[in-house]
């Protein structure tokens, strides 16, 4: 009965939103319109989502980082500088340039555009 009792409290104490790892999230919503009313979904789900404990992430598309599907220094550099602005918030590079069932045409891409930000970093 005294070990129900425990685990009863260590239940209610603890909080429910423990992960083995951290989820980071990018979610994408416009406004919408509720009851005639705009409404700005994308701050009001992300601040809900960081509540929960999701962290935010930052997800960089081809044409900020590429030019005619190759990675564009000057680019590169821009993005280097604005992660020094937020540097706890990771980027993830969405690169989608090439056959996804061959990876001789997608790692070239891959990797220069990795070497270009690790060198400016």
């Amino acid at each position: 009965m005294k070990i129900k009792l425990l685990f009863m409290s260590l239940a209610i104490l603890l909080p429910l939103n423990i992960n083995a790892f951290t989820i980071y999230i990018l979610f994408i919503l416009g406004i919408m319109l509720i009851n005639m009313e705009k409404i700005d979904g994308h701050s009001q789900t992300q601040q809900a989502l960081y509540e929960v404990g999701t962290k935010q992430i930052k997800v960089l598309y081809e044409n900020q980082f590429l030019t005619n599907k190759e990675p564009d220094l000057e680019k590169i550099k821009k993005i280097v500088e604005d992660t020094k602005k937020n540097p706890e918030v990771p980027i993830s590079f969405n690169i989608e340039v090439g056959n996804d069932r061959k990876p001789e045409t997608v790692l070239p891409i891959v990797l220069k555009t990795l070497s270009l930000f690790g060198r400016t970093s």
